[in-house]
């Protein structure tokens, strides 16, 4: 005797999803703020999603050395801008320096710790959110920074990537969108968007001021600018955050999706936002 199945019970389990399609989930940090792609009638790529942000145009008067941006400036072989001093911001005047600063101008390249291979470099483009990824070399930035080489191990200042998709083009460290304050540790999932940063002060506590995430986002976060150290022998760049007690945390890097971030905790920011993530170094390439 053959058995027949109901029309109307194949209809019933179509309408449980029992013969649904796997639906793709984003899982990244960098998907928080994109709807997933079943959860919208107009789902959103997220691939495509995370392309590069448009800026503001900048019109260039006919005596518009000084309307340039430092990497407009650096591209055409002229020294950058000192930075703009915030109006009631923490920034103090910092005394001329005794031994002259010397520019050193390369690639950042990005390697897993674990194994130092290769991941890529900082990119020229930035995702959707303002902040930094990183990219095969052909779409690598310069960067550029000032360093007092009577140190072999000191303060990268004014550190700066030579492309029009960031504004400030000054690179620096920005409050994570879900952070509930200022401040990271290795007891919080906390974490910060490596992004364009308006200067701060050498050793400020987070300040609010223009960074390309906000700008991109609407989102207002803390930042900070003067986060870079670079050492001369390893040509090594790490990054430091000061916390808003002026208290210096662990800052280690990591990426997830060809986002760069960084942070006190990447395995509680790994078990908030579920996608692989890779721990890494940055290594100063000298052109």
């Amino acid at each position: 005797m053959r058995t027949f199945f109901p029309l109307f019970s194949l209809v019933a389990l179509a309408s449980t999803g029992v013969f649904s399609s796997p639906v793709s989930e984003c899982l990244s940090e960098l998907c928080g703020s994109i709807p997933l792609l079943n959860s919208s009638p107009n789902p959103v790529d997220v691939a495509a999603s995370i392309a590069k942000v448009d800026t503001p145009t900048r019109s260039l008067p006919e005596h518009g050395a000084e309307k340039l941006t430092n990497a407009e400036r650096l591209v055409r072989g002229l020294p950058p801008k000192k930075p703009k001093l915030l109006q009631g911001s923490s920034l103090r005047r910092s005394q001329p320096s005794a031994v002259p600063l010397t520019t050193y101008r390369g690639y950042l390249r990005i390697d897993r710790e674990d194994n130092g291979d290769n991941v890529g470099y900082l990119s020229k483009n930035s995702l959707s959110t303002g902040q930094t990824g990183y990219d095969s070399f052909a779409n690598a930035a310069p960067v550029t920074f000032k360093f007092d080489n009577a140190q072999t191990l000191g303060s990268a200042s004014e550190f700066t990537i030579e492309s029009a998709s960031f504004v400030p083009e000054t690179l620096g460290l920005v409050q994570g969108r879900d952070d509930t304050d200022s401040d990271i540790s290795t007891g919080s999932f906390h974490y910060l968007y490596i992004a364009g940063v308006q200067p701060t002060s050498p050793g400020a506590t987070p300040q609010t001021v223009d960074n390309s995430y906000t700008r991109a986002t609407g989102k207002a976060r803390t930042a900070e600018s003067e986060v870079w150290t670079f050492n001369r022998n390893t040509n090594a760049l790490t990054l430091q955050w000061v916390n808003t007690d002026g208290s210096k945390p662990t800052t280690l890097l990591f990426t997830q999706s060809t986002a760069l971030y960084a942070g006190a905790n990447p395995d509680a920011f790994h078990s908030r936002y579920p996608a692989p993530i890779i721990r890494v170094t940055y290594t100063f390439v000298p052109l």
